[in-house]
């Protein structure tokens, strides 16, 4: 789904570059927000579980909502 997002010259720079923003972003403040979260709901699992269920359904409805179909698309060109 994301390298149909890019035409095909710019194909691997515009998957890299959102893939590694993606991953430094999230990956970079996951540790202080499920902290956080286990903090202020005094139970340490619970940062686990709520962050992880709150980013992939966030994820989820931004991608149906605004991601464009490529079905009747040439990817390829």
């Amino acid at each position: 789904m994301l390298a149909e997002l890019f035409p095909a010259r710019v194909r691997y720079s515009g998957m890299s570059l959102v893939f590694n923003l993606g991953v430094g972003l999230f990956g970079g403040f996951t540790p202080t927000i499920v902290q956080l979260i286990g903090t202020l709901l005094k139970n340490p699992l619970a940062g686990l579980l709520l962050y992880t269920y709150v980013v992939a359904t966030v994820a989820l409805l931004i991608a149906v909502a605004i991601l464009p179909e490529t079905k009747a698309k040439d990817v390829y060109a």
